[in-house]
């Protein structure tokens, strides 16, 4: 396979979905980080930075360092954690969705070649 494949027109069109699937997902966690933060914010009474801190442990599945201190704050973290993971996970198989797809389109017409086959077929 050569080096320039990258930039067939065939290829274009999924980088450019990618950039745009890239946003909105960056956009969804900008959000949901912005939420937990406000929720976190009132709800424990921290500061900004602690609450911005306890949600992007949340948000990246790392876990916060402290347990959150109220039973209200208690039932936010364990529900948001639900919502908070998964969409991270979702938001890096949709930006990664048009590469996928290609991959394998490019995978299928190098065995159809090795087969003798042509790959438009």
């Amino acid at each position: 396979m050569k080096a320039h494949w990258i930039f067939h027109p065939r290829h274009r069109k999924h980088f450019h979905a990618a950039f745009q699937r890239g946003l909105h997902a960056v956009l969804v966690v900008v959000g949901l980080t912005a939420f937990g933060t406000a929720a976190v914010k009132f709800l424990e009474n921290r500061s900004w930075v602690d609450a911005f801190y306890f949600t992007s442990m949340i948000v990246t599945a790392q876990g916060p360092s402290l347990a959150p201190a109220t039973a209200a704050g208690k039932m936010f973290a364990s529900l948001f954690s639900f919502v908070a993971v998964g969409i991270g996970l979702a938001s890096i198989t949709y930006i990664c969705g048009p590469f996928a797809a290609d991959l394998e389109s490019m995978m299928q017409d190098e065995q159809k070649r090795r087969r003798g086959e042509s790959p438009e077929e």
